[in-house]
C-alpha cells in the first residue's frame, strides 16, 4: 500500500475534500493511504508532523492555485528534499492544477499535471471527469503490476514442504514465519529474485503492521490487506491464492445428501433427517433443509449445482485407500458407485471455481471420509469428515449435536465440538472425526 500526501493551500480546502473524495475507493481496496494536514492531531507539533509525514511519501499529489504557489510551504526545504527524491525516482509527483496559476514558472513546471494545464479543474463543466484523470493516473501508479512467479526449481522434496509450511502459516496468519521461511530457502539456494521478491512483500505487511499498532486502519480494512498480502506471499511459490470470504446470507440453505445402497449395510438415514430438521425447527427462518435421497454420481452433482447450498451435508457410506470414496447409488445395476478422492476434486473445483457456489461447510456423515475431507478442504473452508468405521447411533447423534449448535450459535467451530462430544456420548471418542478448516486440520 502507497502513502499519498496531499499539498493544498487551506483556501482549497473544497478542492481537498473533492480529491479525498474520488481517492475513497483506492483507499478502501488498500492501494493508497492518504495524509493531509487535516490529520493533525490536537497537540501535535505542526511543522515536525507534516515534514515527517511528507519525508516517508510514496505519491505527492500537489493541488496548484495561486494560493499555494504564495504558500510558503511548498518553496521551503522539505519540498525541495522531495523535488530531489523525484528526480532519482524514489517519490512520484503529481501536480494537479485546480485553479488557474503560473504553474509553469515553479519549480514543479517541468513535470506534466493531470488533467493538462491548459484547462484547470475549475474550468471543468464536470469536474468528476476532471478528478477521474487524477485517480486513474493514481492508480496506475499504485496498482501492482501481475508478476511473473519467481522460477523455481522442480518440485523437490524440500520446496514442497516450503510450499506445504507456507500454505498452512498464511491460513494461520502467521505471516511472519510465512516470509521467513522463504527467505531461508531462497538464501540456501542462491535465488536472488526471491529474496527480493519476498522482501518488498514483507514490507508491505510490516507497513500494515505499523498502522495497525498506531490505529491509522480499520480492523475491516487491516483484513481485506492481510488477504492480499497473504495471497501475495503464496504467489512468491505460484501456490493458488487462498479464497476469499464466503459472505453469509440471511438464510442458511443446507442441502442433505444420502445413499444407502443395496448390499451395504442399512442406514437409519430417515431418523438422521428428521433429528436434524427437529434442531433446526425453532430456526426455519434462518435455515432451511433440502433433502435428495437414495442419490447417485449424476445426483450429486447435479443436486448440488441446482440448489447452491451454504451447507452439503452427505449422510452414507465411505471407503478408504486408493479405491476408496464416498459410496452413492448405482441405479443402472441396482447396487453401489464410489466417487473417488480424484474426482472429489475434480468435482468441488468445478463447484467452487466454474459454478461459483459459495460452499461454506460440508459434512461426510460417513465412514472412512477423512481423506475425501482432506481433498474438498481444497476449495471449502470447513470440511468434517470421520477417521474411521462409526456406528449409526454415533453418526445421528454427530448431526443431532452439531445442528443444535449450529442453531443456537451460527459457528460451525462451536458446532463440530458440540456434534462430537454428543457421538462420543453413543461409543465414539474424540479420534473419530476430523475437521478442516481453510485447508488445514482443525485441532480443538
Amino acid at each position: 500500500m502507497k502513502k499519498l500526501f496531499i499539498v493544498y493551500a487551506k483556501e482549497d480546502l473544497s478542492y481537498l475534500n473533492a480529491a479525498k473524495t474520488n481517492l475513497a475507493l483506492l483507499e478502501r481496496q488498500g492501494l493508497i493511504r492518504i495524509w493531509d494536514e487535516t490529520k493533525l492531531m490536537p497537540g501535535e507539533v505542526r511543522k515536525t508532523i507534516i515534514e515527517q509525514e511528507l519525508q516517508s511519501a510514496d505519491i505527492v499529489l500537489l493541488l496548484f492555485s495561486s494560493s499555494l504557489i504564495a504558500d510558503d510551504f511548498i518553496w521551503d526545504v522539505p519540498m525541495q528534499q522531495v523535488l530531489e527524491k523525484a528526480k532519482k525516482g524514489i517519490v512520484q509527483l503529481i501536480p494537479t492544477i485546480i485553479r488557474p496559476c503560473s504553474f509553469s514558472d515553479t519549480p514543479f513546471g517541468e513535470y506534466e499535471t493531470v488533467p493538462s494545464q491548459e484547462k484547470p479543474i475549475s474550468n471543468w463543466s464536470n469536474a468528476d471527469d476532471a478528478w477521474k484523470l487524477v485517480v486513474d493516473k493514481i492508480k496506475k501508479t499504485v496498482q501492482p503490476v501481475q508478476a511473473q512467479p519467481t522460477p523455481l526449481p522442480s518440485d523437490s522434496p524440500a520446496l514442497k514442504h516450503l510450499k506445504d509450511s507456507v500454505n498452512q502459516f498464511t491460513h494461520q496468519a502467521k505471516t511472519r514465519e510465512a516470509l521467513t521461511a522463504i527467505k531461508t530457502y531462497a538464501h540456501q539456494n542462491n535465488l536472488e529474485k526471491l529474496k527480493r521478491d519476498t522482501l518488498d512483500v514483507e514490507e508491505s505487511w510490516l507497513g500494515l503492521e505499523q498502522e495497525k499498532t498506531l490505529g491509522q486502519v480499520s480492523e475491516e480494512k487491516a483484513s481485506i490487506q492481510l488477504e492480499q498480502i497473504h495471497n501475495s506471499v503464496l504467489g512468491l511459490l505460484d501456490i493458488k491464492t487462498i479464497r476469499q470470504s464466503i459472505p453469509v446470507p440471511d438464510t442458511l440453505k443446507i442441502l442433505m445428501l444420502t445413499a444407502n445402497p443395496a448390499g451395504s449395510t442399512e442406514l437409519n438415514l430417515n431418523k438422521e433427517h428428521a433429528r436434524i430438521a427437529e434442531k433446526l425447527q425453532e430456526k426455519s427462518d434462518q435455515f432451511k433443509l433440502f433433502v435428495k435421497r437414495a442419490v447417485n454420481k449424476e445426483g450429486f452433482k447435479q443436486f448440488t449445482e441446482t440448489e447452491r447450498p451454504y451447507i452439503l451435508h452427505f449422510s452414507g457410506h465411505g471407503t478408504k485407500g486408493q479405491t476408496g470414496g464416498i459410496v452413492v447409488q448405482n441405479d443402472e445395476f441396482n447396487g453401489s458407485a464410489k466417487i473417488s478422492p480424484a474426482a472429489l476434486d475434480a468435482l468441488f473445483e468445478y463447484f467452487i471455481e466454474e459454478e461459483k457456489i459459495q460452499l461454506h461447510t460440508v459434512v461426510l456423515n460417513a465412514c472412512h471420509s477423512a481423506e475425501q475431507a482432506q481433498v474438498i478442504a481444497k476449495y471449502v473452508p470447513y470440511v468434517i469428515g470421520t477417521t474411521t468405521s462409526i456406528e449409526d447411533e454415533a453418526a445421528i447423534a454427530f448431526s443431532v449435536g452439531f445442528y443444535f449448535k449450529l442453531a443456537e450459535t451460527s459457528d460451525v467451530e462451536k458446532a463440530y465440538k458440540s456434534g462430537r462430544t454428543q457421538a462420543v456420548l453413543e461409543g465414539a471418542t474424540k479420534a473419530h472425526f476430523i475437521m478442516y478448516k481453510d485447508g488445514v486440520k482443525f485441532d480443538a
